[in-house]
C-alpha cells in the first residue's frame, strides 16, 4: 500500500516528491517509492539523515579535518592527456587543496571496462574523506557512477566522502576562424570549481 501525501513516517512528513523534516524540504527520489523495502529501509535511517540536516556542511566537516586554514587535503585530477590547466584554473586548486595529484585521461578515451577499472580506484580514494576528485575534463560516466557512490557512502553506510568537483565558466568569447566563420569559445577567465 502506498503512503499518501502529507502522512507522517518516522517522524517525517511526505508531500509529493519531497521529504519534510524541520521546515526543510528534501527531494525524494521516484526509485525510493517504487521499491518498497528500499523505500522504508531509508525512511527507517532517521539519525542518518538527521546527522546530514545539521547546519555544518560537507565543507565545513572538510575544513575541521584539515586543519589548514580550510583546504582539503588532497585532489586527484582528471585531465585529457592533450589539454592543460588555464593559470586561473591553477590558482584556485592550489588556493583549495595542499596536495594535487594528476590523472591523464588518453587522447583516444577508455574503453567502458577501462572507466569501470578506473572508477573503482576513484571510488577508494573518495570513501577515504579527504581526497576529492576534479575533473578539468569531464567523463559523463565518471561523473555519473562516482556521484552515485558519494550518495550510497553518504545515506548507506553514513560516511562523510571526499567530493566530485569539476571546473565551469559561464563566459564565452567570439572567435573568429581563418574561413571568416565566428564562433564562441570559454573565456580564460572566470572560471570557479563547483
Amino acid at each position: 500500500m502506498r503512503r499518501k501525501d502529507t502522512e507522517p513516517c518516522n517522524g517525517y512528513t511526505l508531500q509529493g516528491n519531497y521529504i519534510h523534516l524541520a521546515d526543510k524540504f528534501f527531494p525524494l527520489f521516484s526509485f525510493f517509492s517504487t521499491i518498497s523495502p528500499k523505500f522504508q529501509a531509508f525512511m527507517s535511517k532517521k539519525n542518518k539523515i538527521k546527522k546530514l540536516l545539521t547546519d555544518k556542511t560537507t565543507c565545513d566537516k572538510k575544513k575541521e579535518k584539515s586543519g589548514k586554514g580550510g583546504k582539503a587535503m588532497k585532489a586527484i585530477l582528471i585531465i585529457n592527456e592533450q589539454h592543460k590547466l588555464l593559470p586561473e584554473q591553477e590558482s584556485i586548486l592550489q588556493r583549495e587543496y595542499d596536495t594535487l595529484e594528476t590523472l591523464k585521461v588518453p587522447a583516444t578515451g577508455w574503453t567502458l571496462g577501462d572507466m569501470r577499472d578506473v572508477a573503482a580506484s576513484l571510488e577508494a580514494a573518495l570513501e577515504k574523506g579527504d581526497t576529492d576528485l576534479v575533473f578539468v575534463s569531464p567523463i559523463p560516466y565518471l561523473v555519473r557512477r562516482l556521484g552515485w557512490y558519494i550518495a550510497y557512502l553518504t545515506f548507506d553506510r553514513a560516511v562523510t566522502p571526499g567530493s566530485v568537483r569539476l571546473f565551469h565558466n559561464d563566459r564565452r568569447e567570439k572567435k573568429e576562424l581563418p574561413n571568416g566563420r565566428v564562433i564562441m569559445t570559454v573565456a580564460r577567465e572566470g572560471w570557479q570549481l563547483i
